[in-house]
C-alpha cells in the first residue's frame, strides 16, 4: 500500500489548502465531498492511503457527471432575467398595439 503526503496529493491534482481539506474532513460520512482522514503518525500531517484517495477522486468526477446529465433538464427554464425581458417585450407590444387601436 502506498501513502501520500500532503504534497503528494498535488501530485495527484488535489491542490486544496490544508485548512480547505480539514474543512472537508468535518462533512457528515454521508456527504460525497467529504474528504478521507489521514493515517496519523506518517509525517506531520499523517498521510493518505492512495486508494483512498484514487476512490475519492472517481467519487467526485462520477458525482460531476451525475450534475452534468441533470443540467440540461434545469437548463430548459428560462432564468427570471430572461422572464424579465420577455415580459417587458410583451408590455411593449400591448402597448403599441392599444396606441395604434385608438
Amino acid at each position: 500500500m502506498r501513502f501520500l503526503t500532503y504534497d503528494g496529493l498535488k501530485d495527484k491534482g488535489v491542490k486544496y489548502s490544508k485548512e480547505h481539506i480539514w474543512r472537508l474532513r468535518q462533512l457528515p460520512a454521508n456527504d460525497p465531498r467529504k474528504f478521507p482522514d489521514p493515517v496519523k503518525g506518517l509525517g506531520p500531517e499523517g498521510a493518505w492511503p492512495e486508494d483512498e484517495i484514487d476512490a475519492y477522486i472517481s467519487l467526485q468526477i462520477a458525482e460531476r457527471n451525475k450534475s452534468e446529465r441533470s443540467a440540461p433538464e434545469l437548463g430548459n427554464e428560462p432564468s427570471a432575467i430572461e422572464q424579465g425581458r420577455q415580459e417587458a417585450k410583451a408590455t411593449k407590444r400591448s402597448a403599441r398595439r392599444e396606441k395604434v387601436e385608438a
